[in-house]
């Protein structure tokens, strides 16, 4: 199994998961079983998504961002039905989490390009180098 702690989009992503955790904690009972289990599900798909990227082979690795980018989105509208119906203890705990969510979508939006980068480009194609002159 590759290592996947060592990226910083696997660190802010579990860091969101474990602030969620105790946000919803906090719900009232209703919005603590309903909303607050599907924001919860969301986050874990994020994080447990980001752990299979490395063991994905290089050719899809793409298409596992493009479903962590998926889940991102879900999260950010789910945050926002919770910033609608007031279920957060007050405003900056969910401002907190929707900042660490955006940062989160910016980092998912940068390996997505990375990787249509390589996939254009050719992963083990070099460089094009000018033959010497004799």
């Amino acid at each position: 199994m590759s290592r996947y702690e060592h990226l910083p989009i696997y660190k802010k992503t579990f860091d969101l998961l474990v602030y969620l955790e105790g946000a919803i904690r906090h719900f009232p009972r209703y919005h603590k079983y309903t909303l607050g289990t599907d924001i919860r599900t969301t986050a874990q798909k994020m994080v447990y998504t980001l752990a299979t990227l490395n063991d994905a082979p290089k050719e899809n690795r793409g298409e596992v961002v493009a479903e962590f980018l998926q889940a991102v989105e879900r999260a950010k509208i789910q945050m926002a039905v919770a910033r609608e119906t007031a279920v957060f203890k007050n405003y900056d705990t969910w401002y907190r989490a929707a900042e660490q969510l955006h940062d989160i979508g910016g980092q998912g939006q940068g390996l997505k390009r990375y990787f249509e980068k390589r996939a254009r480009v050719g992963e083990n194609s070099l460089p094009s180098v000018p033959e010497p002159r004799l």
